[in-house]
């Protein structure tokens, strides 16, 4: 499947990381569907004769009210660090449905470029986390619903024969590899396609054939999505079975196990709020169905829109956290929900109060489904 195992080349608690461009003054607030554990560093099983992209889909769904995208950390790994390789950051449209990809897939004409980089990967090091914050915030498609308003990050990487022997770059995954048991989510989920689009969020693009294809493995690329927004996501807890050990995803599983739950497991649900208000600010998680129609929020002074028809509200502080701009979070859950909600999918989004600048802030939303 040309991959290669990370144990052979690094240990992951000390990986270097690297702030590039200019910081945005706000936004920057992380999504990323990665488990928390890596099972291998990957070019998708393109040979290393061919260029080849490998995206990230960010649905509508797991990111109802996104405007612009602030900032972009992703985790790549050079087989010999010695050597200077580049390649191409970019930032992608979606397809319309087809019958091949019911829920689309990247758009990888050059019209479904929405912004690109050109990088290069000379650190010295083997494994390298980059962080790019961007100014100003890339503005993304204004449209609505999935697959029209999904988005892709991508990584462009130039042919290198020498992949994956001794040379080549690749970016980090997680998902069901190298015999593990990898996303443990709910195995019914593709019957549930029509309410859960969120599946499938990893695709390649081989250039040197033109073939555009779901990555095997239910894997997520190591690449997170940093949003002018807040940003609500969902997550499992399972102590027992996420337990960080052969590619089983950390507690909690911020994952594929995150959207699908399985109830049947014994996973609990949860959501976690990431704000750019103070810490100690209080958050208010919204939770309920998908709003049939979205609603601006700018008639009562606030800022963004809001996704959900909410039935339930839970209060709690923000607690301090620094990764891109994010300033603050808060974790909401685990909450048991019983098995024989099957079936169901449910929206949760939250507003935070930012008292120093006397004002809220109206998060995404994101779909969870049993």
């Amino acid at each position: 499947m040309n991959f290669h195992a990370l144990v052979t080349y690094l240990s992951l608690t000390a990986l270097p990381s690297t702030a590039l461009l200019a910081q945005s003054p706000l936004g920057g607030n992380l999504l990323y569907h990665y488990d928390g554990t890596t099972e291998a560093t990957s070019r998708g099983g393109v040979p290393g004769t061919d260029e080849v992209s490998v995206l990230q889909r960010f649905p509508w769904d797991q990111c109802c009210g996104r405007t612009r995208l602030c900032c972009i950390q992703y985790t790549m790994q050079d087989q010999d660090p010695t050597t200077v390789e580049s390649y191409t950051l970019e930032v992608r449209r979606s397809n319309p449905p087809t019958a091949a990809f019911p829920f689309g897939s990247p758009d990888m004409s050059p019209s479904g470029v929405i912004r690109s980089y050109p990088m290069r990967f000379d650190y010295g090091v083997i494994a390298h986390r980059v962080e790019l914050e961007v100014m100003p915030c890339i503005p993304l498609p204004e449209l609505v619903g999935v697959p029209a308003a999904d988005f892709y990050i991508g990584l462009r990487f130039a042919p290198n024969p020498n992949w994956p022997a001794t040379d080549g770059i690749s970016c980090h995954i997680s998902g069901r590899v190298l015999g593990n048991v990898g996303e443990q989510f709910n195995p019914l989920h593709p019957a549930r396609y029509a309410a859960a689009p969120s599946v499938g969020l990893a695709f390649l693009h081989d250039w040197t054939t033109g073939v555009t294809s779901l990555a095997s493995g239910d894997r997520s690329w190591a690449i997170s999505a940093g949003l002018f927004e807040d940003v609500c996501q969902p997550v499992a807890f399972n102590p027992s079975r996420f337990t960080g050990s052969g590619g089983t995803g950390l507690d909690p599983n911020f994952g594929y196990a995150g959207i699908f739950p399985d109830l049947a497991q014994g996973d609990a649900v949860g959501w976690r709020v990431r704000s750019v208000a103070a810490p100690g600010n209080p958050c208010v998680l919204l939770v309920g169905f998908q709003r049939p129609v979205l609603l601006n929020l700018a008639m009562f002074g606030l800022t963004g829109t809001l996704c959900v028809e909410h039935v339930v509200s839970i209060i709690q502080p923000t607690r301090p956290e620094a990764l891109c701009r994010t300033q603050s979070s808060a974790l909401f859950g685990g909450f048991a929900f019983p098995a024989t909600l099957r079936g169901m999918s449910i929206v949760a989004q939250a507003i935070t109060l930012d008292a120093a600048a006397l004002r809220w802030h109206l998060s995404t939303a994101c779909t969870t489904a049993f």
